[in-house]
């Protein structure tokens, strides 16, 4: 590849330890750290060495280890070291008369195991010799004493044991003359110094005394017994203590049982300390410890292996790591080496970098706790660290390749990243080599059901990691796109939308078609299954989530098409049902809907532009539940012709009505359907004529300046209605109508009003008469722009036309329409038919015009003469439709008097302005001829009006008279006097007067009543209260004080119950004094169910107590707090697995 000539050939070559190597594996070395070490050896550096495991002779077998050295590889032997002094003589001088026999003589490193290693009583474990090694050695059952001992110092640690001894100790006498002896063993063991005499000689009472003192001071105590020196006990002592062991009131093993803790673990500890001292003083005592200097010129290393050395625990799960890095830096040491200092986060570390065997190997020493840490990179990365990626080339860096190794080991330091896990200062540390790399995308979406927030960059050239993290389960997940990756999504890849990309090695390409084939094993359901079938069968589901979520996985898709999947639904298109499937490629950008007939398993695919979401879905949000219902009810079935369907999607984003030359047209603005030419077409139709002129605009012909549909012209285009609005006007006043030749065309010369130049430019159009076609030339201008109606037309008697008015402004030709407002409904029944040679204008055609509207009437001068519209259905006002006209009562009010009821004619007129809903109610006083009005605007101000007290009767009614009846009845107030704006004071010297309306203060579902009134209290006090989405505020039970991850708030628990759930879904509104801030949380009802699963029968059986009050309380304990980068209090939360 033409990436890996980068760095030269010469600085790759393979290098290999010129001197082999022997590595002497002690038996002693736990079994997992030597399973361990073995497996990660031979994985590592595969055909480099071969194990040796004889039984005769320590395993050392002269003629084996010759045979391996004569094929150049080097030697792994498991070796019997022993604990004896006896035994380790008779090694040393067996290996030095081996090393001395090889030929070439190798490097000889020796891996012994500590003494102070412990194992455990039970099946599952980490730590401990293995059994088969225990046999084989000479001091096996030494060994097997010996890690006993370390288990039982473990356990007399305990804090069970220390308040044992101080019972025991405050006893005045010993329990039994079994305590006595043992504790006498015991003063025997922690004084190495002192003589002491046979048992039978002690005095029973000033012995006891002596332990009585040492029982009370347990701590002190636990600690002597752990410090004691089995290795070293005095020959005097070792013989004493034989002879309480075998005294005749000496614990028995088969009385003791483990009734007494204390006594049967003082016994065993003693008996078998004992019983290991004797042993090695018949083995000649303990050895010297082996180093490179004992003895001299024989070991080039000794390391050694420690299962409690960095685990406080004992759990020597990762202790192996620590003795393997010195393993592969002891036979590195003759290889390439770089050392460098660097600074990484203002500490300084010491690195060495070896070069052999395939690998580049970095070392580091842990400062926390003085052990050896490495980190490998292979060969076939170097050229993909080093060289510089896509991103580099597209901002211009040159960077020159290395020309020797210390120049490719310098560059490489720099890439040197130290990272510790777990706690900060006391985790483990880890070294890697990994180049710095900027983010190219970072963004949430949904993967597989999971939200997450990924993160992408790119490594090498054309190589992407993806850095994704899972917030429900917090589980990091990692993956490298790889070319190899690429290569095997080439076969299923899309030729239009993914095969150039996957062929290419910029990442920006490669970003959108790539992250969109993401995917997540397993997905979101069937982990929710696992974690939820697990938590059945394990205790806390918490657990079971960690547990199973370690094992997600981020992979590519490798079929299923480009794009990622956004929502999936049935829906009847065209009367038949389909399943319908939208994919998004990127971000905003193209739509592919894919639907599908289960009854003649047809798929039908349509793609939609950017462009189309623009004009035709309000916009490009990925949010599809905004445009989702839009784009599903523009979907239609069309038939070619030869009986095959054909999905259709109706661009069409401007309807509208105008007069062009004197006859009145619908207008109608579409998109074409090619993916790369696009254009508009204006179908401009004529209902007198039936004629349909069609024509069509291309994006490339429209000028820069003045071309909506470029990337500027696009974002004024949809900035707002009324700027879309403008651009259509501008493209509609430029067409004319030439009623001789029966056809639209637009002006051969105009006036650009943006550029201010003329120009003019022709465009084919057709022209539909009567449902048959015909060609016409017409010439169309640059400056174009947009709008919106919708129209229905058929062949025979009738035209009808569907408006939806938006506004219509007196003198302007020009009818807009937007669909998101109340209908207006027109209806032409022409009753004469229109020819194919006749003309509007002498054929005499009757029609009946029907108009619906919450507007002004649409202008006469717009309407043809030959038009009756004298009959009216519905009655007709300027400020809209007239609901309700009869004589009611209503309260009149004077300064000093109290209310009186007068009896006033009233009409109220509903409108609808920008969809919402206006109530104007006209008052008619029959006495003196006057007349007042007041307005209620929006559903929220007529909530204020009406009240929660009769806010339930009507809606459910649904009936508008009851509630204007009890408007005015109720609610409306009349009152002397109209406010005079010259004067700044209320005019009462005419009979005029006031129209106003008692209005209630309208809450929140949030709203929060006093901390004394709770239950009944609270839903009394809230009963006349008008209160937004009332039955979403619930029930307030709880009002405390609680601390919360370290900050006292004061909660308010709400609970909003439900039919479906046994439990209620409860809210959380805490309050932060220190702060003044305020936090939110609701928890859902499958969250409190979680949260009291082992509480659940408590809660449903206890009738004496508040069951929502006790669950509040509860869970007011699982709260904590989430706190930004910036230390402060985002919001609180109660983790749960849903």
């Amino acid at each position: 590849m033409a990436a890996k000539a980068f760095v030269p050939i010469t600085l790759l070559q393979n290098t290999k330890c010129p001197t082999p190597s022997l590595i002497l594996l002690s038996r002693d070395v736990p079994a997992f750290s030597k399973e361990q070490m073995m497996h990660r050896i031979f994985s590592e550096f595969p055909g480099r060495f071969v194990r040796i495991n004889v039984k005769e002779n320590f395993g050392l077998d002269p003629h084996a280890f010759q045979k391996v050295l004569d094929m150049g590889q080097s030697i792994i032997a498991d070796i019997d070291v022993g604990l004896g002094a006896s035994t380790r003589s008779m090694f040393l001088q067996g290996i030095s008369v081996v090393k001395l026999s090889l030929a070439p003589t190798p490097r000889c490193v020796c891996i012994v195991g500590d003494p102070l290693n412990r194992r455990e009583h039970s099946e599952k474990t980490n730590i401990g010799t293995a059994k088969i090694d225990l046999d084989l050695m000479r001091d096996g059952s030494m060994k097997q004493k010996l890690e006993t001992l370390m288990y039982l110092s473990t356990l007399l640690k305990g804090k069970i044991i220390a308040d044992r001894m101080k019972v025991i100790g405050e006893c005045e006498s010993p329990p039994s003359r079994a305590y006595l002896l043992l504790m006498e063993a015991v003063v025997v063991l922690l004084s190495p110094q002192s003589l002491f005499r046979d048992p039978q000689k002690n005095i029973r009472s000033i012995s006891w005394q002596g332990t009585r003192r040492l029982l009370l001071q347990a701590e002190r105590l636990q600690g002597s017994l752990v410090a004691v020196n089995i290795f070293e006990i005095p020959g005097h002592n070792l013989s004493v203590l034989r002879m309480y062991v075998t005294h005749d009131d000496w614990p028995k093993v088969n009385e003791i049982g483990r009734r007494d803790i204390l006594l049967w673990l003082l016994h065993t500890w003693v008996k078998t300390t004992v019983s290991f001292a004797s042993e090695l003083k018949e083995a000649g005592g303990m050895p010297d410890t082996l180093s490179t200097q004992n003895p001299p010129n024989l070991f080039e290393s000794v390391i050694t292996v420690r299962t409690t050395f960095h685990n406080e625990n004992g759990s020597g799960k990762d202790d192996w790591k620590f003795a393997y890095n010195e393993i592969v830096l002891s036979f590195l040491q003759e290889t390439f080496c770089y050392k460098h200092t660097v600074n990484i986060e203002n500490s300084e570390y010491d690195v060495s970098m070896h070069y052999g065997h395939d690998k580049i190997f970095f070392f580091t020493q842990d400062p926390v706790n003085m052990t050896m840490v490495m980190g490998t990179t292979d060969l076939d990365k170097i050229d993909s660290l080093l060289a510089p990626n896509s991103v580099d080339l597209r901002e211009g860096k040159k960077i020159p390749p290395p020309e020797t190794h210390k120049d490719m080991f310098s560059r490489l330091s720099d890439l040197i990243v130290l990272h510790r896990n777990g706690k900060p200062g006391s985790g483990v540390l880890s070294i890697e080599c990994k180049r710095k790399t900027n983010i190219l995308l970072r963004e949430t979406r949904r993967i597989s059901g999971h939200v997450v927030f990924i993160t992408a960059s790119e490594d090498g050239t054309g190589e992407l990691r993806y850095k994704i993290y899972v917030p429900l389960f917090s589980r990091s997940i990692e993956l490298v796109v790889t070319e190899q990756m690429l290569f095997g999504l080439l076969r299923n890849a899309d030729s239009r939308f993914e095969t150039n990309q996957f062929q290419s090695s910029d990442a920006m390409s490669l970003l959108v078609p790539v992250t969109d084939r993401l995917k997540i094993i397993p997905n979101y359901k069937t982990t929710l299954h696992m974690v939820v079938e697990t938590a059945e069968e394990a205790p806390g589901i918490l657990k079971s989530a960690q547990k199973i979520t370690r094992e997600l996985m981020l992979d590519l898709r490798k079929k299923g098409g480009p794009g990622r999947e956004l929502f999936s639904c049935i829906h009847k298109i065209s009367g038949m049902c389909h399943v319908v499937s939208v994919k998004e490629i990127g971000r905003d950008g193209v739509l592919i809907i894919h639907t599908y007939n289960s009854i003649n398993s047809e798929e039908l695919i349509v793609h939609l532009e950017s462009i189309d979401r623009r004009l035709c879905l309000g916009g490009t949000n990925s949010d599809w539940r905004v445009w989702g219902q839009e784009l599903l009810q523009r979907l239609s079935l069309r038939s070619k012709g030869n009986s095959e369907l054909t999905l259709f999607f109706d661009r069409t984003f401007f309807r509208t009505v105008k007069r062009i030359g004197g006859l009145l047209v619908t207008v109608r603005f579409a998109l074409s359907n090619a993916a790369e030419d696009k254009s508009v077409k204006i179908w401009c139709t004529a209902p007198l004529t039936n004629e349909t002129h069609i024509l069509n605009i291309p994006f490339s012909k429209l000028p820069e300046s003045t071309n909506p549909f470029s990337s500027i012209g696009m974002s004024r285009l949809m900035s707002s209605i009324t700027t879309r609005d403008d651009y259509m006007r501008k493209l509609l006043s430029l067409i004319e109508y030439e009623a001789d030749k029966g056809m639209f065309h637009f002006k051969t010369s105009f006036v650009d009003i943006q550029s201010k130049k003329k120009d003019s430019l022709a465009f084919p159009g057709c022209l539909l008469l009567n449902g048959r076609h015909k060609t016409i030339s017409t010439d169309v201008p640059a400056a174009c722009s947009l709008n919106k109606i919708i129209y229905s037309c058929n062949k025979e008697s009738q035209l009808v036309h569907c408006i939806h008015m938006l506004s219509l402004t007196s003198g302007d030709d020009d009818i807009d329409i937007d669909e998101s407002n109340h209908p207006v409904m027109v209806r032409e029944y022409f009753q004469n038919t229109c020819s194919e040679s006749s003309s509007y204008k002498n054929e005499s055609v009757k029609a009946q015009l029907v108009i619906d509207t919450n507007r002004k009437d649409i202008d006469q001068s717009d309407i043809p003469t030959n038009v009756d519209n004298t009959n009216s259905t519905r009655d007709q006002s300027d400020y809209g439709k007239v609901i309700f006209n009869h004589t009611v009562k209503v309260k009149y009010i004077k300064e000093v008097s109290m209310p009186v009821k007068v009896s006033m004619n009233l009409k109220v007129y509903e409108s609808f302005i920008s969809a919402d809903r206006t109530l104007k109610f006209e008052l008619h006083n029959p006495s003196n001829s006057e007349t007042g009005n007041a307005t209620i605007k929006g559903q929220h101000e007529l909530n204020e009006v009406v009240g929660s007290w009769f806010n339930g009767s009507w809606e459910e009614q649904g009936s508008d008279f009851d509630m204007i009846n009890y408007i005015a009845r109720e609610r409306i107030e009349i009152t002397p006097g109209v406010w005079n704006k010259a004067t700044q004071k209320i005019d009462t010297t005419n009979n005029k007067f006031n129209v106003s309306f008692a209005k209630n203060r309208s809450f929140t579902h949030l709203k929060e009543t006093p901390m004394w009134c709770g239950g009944d209290e609270d839903i009394e006090i809230n009963r006349n209260a008008y209160i937004d989405k009332k039955a979403q505020r619930g029930t307030k039970i709880l009002r405390k004080a609680v601390r919360v991850s370290g900050i006292l708030l004061q909660v308010t628990v709400f609970s909003i119950s439900s039919k479906d759930d046994n439990f209620p879904m409860l809210r959380f509104i805490g309050y932060d004094p220190s702060r003044s801030q305020r936090m939110i949380l609701e928890l859902p009802s499958v969250a409190v169910s979680e949260k009291l699963n082992g509480l659940k029968k408590n809660f449903s059986t206890d009738l004496t107590t508040n069951v929502d009050y006790r669950m509040a309380e509860h869970l007011c304990e699982e709260l904590i707090l989430v706190v930004r980068r910036d230390c402060a209090v985002s919001n609180a939360c109660v983790p749960y697995a849903g």
